[in-house]
């Protein structure tokens, strides 16, 4: 009876605890559960997922995972401070590759790599297995470690292959077609991505875009611009089809149409910080004088980091913001912001990025602002 009572209260102090927070809270989910969006679509949220309250109605929190928005009842999480116990004690009572990965990644979140690195090499010691294999190759991508993230994600291509599972192969292929990305090996990217489509044809709306950012690198602007084509024919009310290829027109120098395409993404999503972003950069640094406006690129710069829905500062939101100042002739907070920007750059952006953005400082601090032409 002690027992039951101890295990009842239990359940009733992380059932209350999680009534108890307020919009900026940080949440953790603890069950495999969904948000619901306004159009009443349900979408997959994991457990372990760390989220960010943006509003409170009545028992539900209005959160956004991943690229989706919506609802999730205040049953399935739990306060983030109260997530390392809670998953100590799952991983004590049964320990599994879920919860080692679930705690690993709120170390990272308190920013301690070393303890989410020993839960992640736990998890692959534990349970050999494909998706252990993936969820460490992305620590080594945080880490700055490309060669030791395509080294794990190659294993578990390898493992997955041996599986009935198209859509875990497909991913499995997706993810070491990002970590070709950072390397710029954008060749290997785009087979792996072509492989991706192939092998799971009906999930492929979500790699037409990746794809599309390969051919981009490499300035083959028409078969970029037929992939962000296929994802808008996925899903035309996605606003992030429009986004990319509105990039796409952009360093092409098509720029009526690449404006056409930020306003557009922005009219199906007026909550996307990536779509305010992706214009603001434009109107910032577009090569041409008719596109560019300083103080709108501004409003669009904040707007997107006001909307920015993660805990981490995104240090490209804030490079833009600084474009934006100095397309203002506000140069002395162009910089700040740029100086900003660099400080929040994660390790695992690759080196060639950081160069662009200090050679855009010195830009500033000379007084001159940024001009992103189309690309050769």
């Amino acid at each position: 009876m002690r027992a039951v009572l101890l295990a009842n209260l239990f359940v009733l102090f992380w059932t209350t605890a999680a009534f108890a927070q307020k919009v900026g809270d940080r949440i953790i989910v603890v069950t495999y559960s969904a948000v619901i969006d306004e159009a009443k679509v349900s979408s997959p949220v994991y457990r372990g997922t760390v989220l960010k309250i943006e509003q409170i109605k009545g028992e539900s929190y209005w959160v956004h995972p991943y690229d989706k928005k919506g609802w999730i009842h205040s049953e399935d999480v739990i306060p983030f401070d109260q997530g390392i116990e809670f998953f100590t004690e799952e991983i004590r009572k049964r320990p599994n590759v879920g919860d080692l990965v679930a705690r690993a990644r709120i170390w990272n979140e308190k920013c301690e790599p070393g303890k989410a690195m020993q839960d992640f090499d736990e998890a692959v010691r534990l349970d050999p297995g494909a998706s252990a294999y993936s969820f460490r190759a992305i620590e080594w991508l945080f880490r700055g470690e490309f060669d030791k993230a395509i080294a794990d994600q190659t294993e578990a291509i390898r493992l997955d292959e041996v599986s009935d599972s198209t859509f875990q192969i497909s991913s499995s292929y997706l993810s070491r077609g990002d970590f070709w990305m950072y390397k710029r090996e954008y060749d290997k990217a785009i087979a792996d991505y072509s492989e991706a489509i192939r092998v799971d044809p009906e999930t492929a709306g979500c790699v037409y875009h990746r794809r599309a950012m390969a051919w981009q690198a490499k300035c083959d602007y028409d078969k970029a611009i037929a992939d962000c084509d296929e994802k808008i024919r996925d899903d035309p009310n996605l606003s992030f089809g429009y986004v990319c290829r509105g990039l796409v027109w952009s360093d092409k120098g098509d720029y009526d149409k690449a404006i056409s395409d930020f306003d557009k993404a922005i009219r199906l999503d007026s909550t996307s910080s990536r779509a305010y972003d992706a214009r603001a950069w434009f109107r910032a640094t577009c090569p041409s004088e008719r596109f560019r406006d300083g103080a709108k690129a501004i409003d669009d710069a904040k707007k997107a980091l006001e909307l920015w829905a993660w805990n981490i500062i995104p240090h490209d939101i804030m490079h833009t913001l600084a474009a934006a100042h100095a397309e203002a002739g506000d140069f002395q907070n162009a910089v700040k912001l740029q100086e900003k920007a660099i400080e929040l750059t994660p390790k695992w952006e690759p080196k060639w990025e950081n160069d662009a953005y200090r050679l855009q400082l010195d830009l500033y601090k000379s007084g001159m602002p940024f001009r992103d032409g189309p690309k050769k």
